[in-house]
């Protein structure tokens, strides 16, 4: 039995290593058809990951008044990712590798023609020259000539070649013979290949010499169509014995059923029926039929043993037909050319249901009573009584040619068009596009509806930015073979033209043809994330998750979709979900689901994904993102990042957010004054920003208690079109106590109508209008409120009256708090023991509050000059007052002398936040009087006095410290400015101590 299967076996060694060899060469050429078959459209085209951002806006608190928190909007960004199909690739590797099985199969066809008799010897020189010619040799342009210089040549060097061995030298073995002739194929490739002078000769050989191997391949088709229904009878008859029964009826119904299989095949490509039922698969079906004719044929070649015996040329012959079938069809897949595609499959179905339908008849008319008697017919198959073989196979031709006449000629019209399409391919690969897109009109004309030649023509019109070439043949493109790119591209083209529901119901029917297409799937829940049907987004957007290609896209689009819906969710399982996921907009869009949700911690950033130096959309998004998350964390690391994209020019588009984003992390971290410059600087190089900059400036100024700095802010905020700042305003004048102004603000912005849904400025009027006021009257947050906006006006027995009638502990305790606070910053900190002690003997339940009030009294301490009991209290500070915690360390220092200890300490604070007066006057005396660094005081000061310059105290230290260094003229310039921010009498007092100065400095300068 294994005899038999492996018959080579039986041949002498020349001829057995020869056909191994062969075979091991066809087993490559079927590994090379699978490979492509379930390849298909993905050899040439691939998905494309396009990555979108879109804003989320976020609240973000910029100043607290009171009881009232003043925010501004801020963009966090969100990255959402689509596929599309990208355009038409070239397969140069299945180029090279279908040539290569051509150019072994043809070294191995002329070494067997070389051995038969004259007359077949000349058939196969005239095939092998109408080979040459179809190839087309004068398209490589050899020597740069238009002559057909390589087709002479080859014809040179190989007739003579052909006939030495054929006539002359038939002694020399058949594997010397395929040697040489191979060196010589080698030889001439290398030539042919070298000195072309157009780009890629390989595919023009390919490309315009595809019609000879698409022969080959058709008439091998033709020649093992039989070979499944004589597999049947073989299976059905080779063990049987007198006791066998019913073998007729056995080989009737199974080959009877398998042609009925057949039949259904070609009804459903005509299109007669649409029946959802298994079919045989048409390509699985050549293979199979490929491979079991290697034993069919040896049966087989009893009919022509006298013209080419099977041992070992005959089989050889077979296997030569077989590796141009299987590497044709597999080049033809891998060039995803759909119409040569469904020229085989035509060919495939109508011959073996032709060919298999009158071979069943041949065996009924000639061995019938053979069967009936259940005997073994396989053996005297070709030995026929009366119908014989070779009638049998021009009716089958008949058969054929009569399929394809129903057919329309359809074939052939394809099979033009699959020709056409490659040479469009061939000059794609140069860069051709025009003549490249009159071939694959050509190909589109001769079958309107191949998928090849409309995709590579819609390519061709999206590299034209023609969005209304492209839509069509994108329609066209899905009519007969669509692939899932097809339909991902036209809902694209869909959505760019502005047609929604077109671009959804062209994915619905992508995803009806293609089930399993996590890519689409993708796409159609980014689709519905455009709509409010949340839940048919997000189920779609699971589904893309369950396709391993598809899973990081899918997930970040549903954190996109949860993000951009601003549901309500449980972040921390979400977190351990998606955090696993190492795909960058996974991370980012987990990053603003936590910053929408105040979750802010490092372990969502790793500057692994910033490896690179140039920045895109996605990384951008990430890092702005980041920067905004870990403002919160007390943590400026980011800020060296942000620094080292701004500093590349060409990337300038992102400069300016990023440095919006560096400004939040800056102030976030307490470096108060990088923070102002940055957006100073900003506002200065955008325009359109300018407002929405001077509007976070004028909340910080105003967060800082510096409302005469945010009103500037504001008004400039206003000029520039930016009308929320004008709410921003009123509170500004309010912390001014213009009272009159900010009235006349409110009242003509609630008649404007702007802002007219926020209910602040309809109580901001009530409690304003103190002729109708009636506390009673007022909630516990209206009473803290008014307690903030009359604090200038109010008595202290006023406002103990108010604190009074606060019920809600939370109320009274802050608004105690604020007035605390108020004393203080007006300098009235002697007054403060009283009331110090009171609140510190009250329990505090929120936790804020309890810090706020433990910085309060840490400060006031401070000036108290009570060092020991600050000591206590250090440890309880948290990391956001870490700017205090470093004053209070240099104070102790300096006052124990620990001048090493102290510099620090007053260095780390010195340029940081200018709106601490105190810190900033401490530091600056600090280093003029123990470091004796005149210099670093100066500094000091004045970085702190530009950019907050409507401070009395460090106005009033700048004057003094330019005296002391003999800078007479900037603190006569500075006096002029501090004339105008503070009152009459305070200035009189402050110029008498100047002059006194200034005449000590003129005494020791005449020393």
């Amino acid at each position: 039995m294994m005899g038999n299967l492996i018959f080579w076996k039986q041949w002498n060694k020349s001829d057995r290593t020869t056909y191994t060899i062969f075979l091991a060469v066809f087993g490559l050429s079927v590994i090379f058809y699978l490979f492509s078959y379930h390849l298909g459209a993905d050899a040439i085209i691939k998905w494309v990951v396009n990555s979108k951002n879109q804003t989320v806006s976020l609240l973000r608190e910029g100043a607290n008044i009171g009881p009232v928190t003043l925010n501004y909007l801020t963009d966090n960004y969100l990255i959402k990712e689509s596929f599309e199909g990208s355009d038409i690739g070239i397969n140069y590797t299945a180029s090279y590798l279908f040539l290569a099985f051509v150019a072994i199969s043809l070294v191995l066809y002329l070494t067997i023609i070389t051995t038969l008799t004259r007359f077949w010897f000349i058939v196969g020189v005239v095939i092998f020259t109408a080979c040459m010619i179809n190839f087309k040799l004068d398209q490589l342009l050899l020597f740069g000539s238009y002559k057909n210089l390589p087709l002479y040549g080859i014809l040179a060097i190989y007739l003579p070649l052909l006939y030495y061995f054929h006539a002359f030298a038939r002694q020399t073995s058949f594997l010397w013979r395929w040697l040489i002739i191979g060196l010589v194929t080698v030889a001439s490739g290398l030539v042919l290949t070298q000195f072309s002078t157009v780009s890629n000769p390989v595919l023009y050989l390919v490309n315009y010499g595809i019609l000879f191997p698409v022969i080959i391949s058709i008439l091998f088709v033709f020649a093992v169509s039989i070979e499944v229904v004589v597999g049947f009878l073989y299976i059905i008859t080779r063990g049987n014995t007198t006791q066998s029964k019913n073998s007729l009826l056995h080989f009737s119904v199974v080959t009877l059923i398998y042609l009925v299989n057949v039949a259904l095949i070609f009804a459903k490509n005509r299109q007669f029926i649409d029946w959802d039922f298994y079919y045989i698969d048409e390509f699985y079906l050549l293979l199979f039929s490929a491979i079991i004719g290697i034993w069919g044929f040896r049966h087989r070649s009893t009919l022509f043993e006298n013209i080419l015996p099977f041992r070992c040329n005959g089989g050889l012959l077979y296997l030569v037909a077989a590796v141009i079938c299987m590497a044709t069809v597999g080049y033809l897949f891998a060039t995803g050319n759909d119409p040569l595609v469904e020229t085989m499959e035509d060919t495939i179905v109508f011959s073996h249901l032709s060919f298999g339908f009158f071979f069943y008849l041949y065996v009924i008319s000639n061995f019938i009573g053979p069967l009936h008697s259940n005997l073994q017919v396989y053996r005297v198959l070709y030995k026929p009584k009366h119908m014989p073989y070779y009638v049998m196979r021009f009716i089958g031709l008949v058969g054929v040619g009569g399929l394809f006449f129903q057919s329309g000629q359809l074939a052939m019209s394809q099979a033009v068009a699959g020709y056409y399409n490659g040479i469009g391919d061939l000059y794609m690969a140069v860069e051709d596009y025009f003549v490249a897109e009159q071939y694959y009109k050509l190909g589109s004309q001769f079958e309107f509806q191949n998928h090849r030649s409309n995709y590579g023509l819609a390519s061709l019109a999206n590299k034209q930015d023609d969005r209304g070439s492209a839509l069509y043949y994108y329609q066209q493109s899905i009519l007969k073979k669509p692939t899932p790119y097809a339909y991902a591209n036209l809902a694209n083209a869909y959505q760019s033209s502005g047609l929604f529901f077109d671009a959804l119901f062209s994915l619905k029917e992508g995803v009806e043809h293609f089930p399993d297409n996590p890519y689409l799937y993708n796409n159609l829940g980014l689709l519905y994330a455009k709509t409010d049907i949340v839940d048919s987004a997000y189920l779609f957007l699971k589904q893309a998750t369950l396709g391993k290609d598809a899973r990081d896209v899918a997930s970040a689009n549903i954190l996109s979709l949860l993000a951009e819906k601003k549901l309500k969710l449980d972040t921390d399982s979400l977190n351990n979900e998606y955090n696993t996921i190492n795909y960058l907009p996974v991370k980012n869009n987990l990053l603003v689901i936590n910053n929408i949700h105040k979750i802010y911690e490092n372990r969502l950033f790793s500057q692994a994904f910033l490896n690179d130096s140039i920045l895109n959309p996605n990384t951008f998004a990430y890092l702005f993102n980041a920067g905004y998350n870990q403002s919160f964390v007390k943590d400026s690391t980011i800020t060296g990042l942000i620094d080292r994209y701004r500093a590349v020019s060409q990337y300038s588009n992102y400069n300016q957010q990023l440095a919006l984003s560096k400004a939040f992390n800056s102030y976030g971290n307490g470096e108060i004054i990088d923070a102002f410059k940055i957006l100073d600087q900003l506002q200065l190089e955008n325009s359109v920003q300018k407002g929405y900059v001077n509007n976070i400036n004028g909340l910080w100024a105003l967060g800082e208690h510096s409302p005469a700095l945010a009103l500037d802010f504001f008004e400039r905020a206003m000029e520039a079109g930016y009308t929320d700042a004008m709410l921003n305003k009123g509170f500004a004048l309010i912390e001014m106590d213009d009272l009159e102004q900010a009235k006349l603000l409110l009242s003509s912005l609630q008649t404007a109508g702007t802002n007219a849904q926020n209910q602040m400025v309809p109580t901001l009027l009530k409690l304003l209008d103190s002729d109708s006021l009636q506390i009673d009257d007022l909630s516990d947050r209206e009473k803290y409120w008014l307690l903030s906006i009359y604090k200038f006006r109010n008595s202290e027995e006023e406002n103990q009256q108010i604190l009074g009638k606060i019920e809600n502990p939370y109320y009274q305790s802050a608004a105690q708090i604020s007035l605390i606070e108020h004393q203080f910053r007006q300098g009235r900190t002697d007054e403060l023991s009283d009331e110090i002690s009171l609140l510190d003997r009250q329990v505090i339940n929120d936790e804020k509050l309890a810090a706020r009030f433990l910085c309060l009294k840490l400060t006031w301490l401070a000036a108290q000059r009570d060092l020991k009991n600050i000591e206590k209290f250090l440890d309880k500070l948290g990391p956001e007052d870490d700017l205090l915690k470093s004053y209070l360390r240099a104070k102790i220092a300096d006052a124990e002398n620990n001048t090493e200890e102290a510099s620090g300490a007053y260095r780390r604070i010195a340029d940081k936040n200018p709106f601490k007066v105190s810190y900033i006057v401490d530091a600056a005396r600090f280093f003029q009087e123990k470091l004796e660094d005149e210099n670093l005081a100066y500094e000091t000061i004045l970085n702190a006095a530009v950019i907050n310059p409507y401070s009395v105290v460090l106005s009033k230290a700048f004057i003094l410290q330019c005296l002391k260094m003999g800078l007479a003229s900037y603190a006569e310039e500075e006096l002029q400015h501090l004339q105008t921010i503070i009152t009459p009498s305070e200035y009189q007092d402050f110029l008498s101590l100047y002059r006194q100065m200034a005449e000590e400095n003129e005494q020791s300068e005449s020393w």
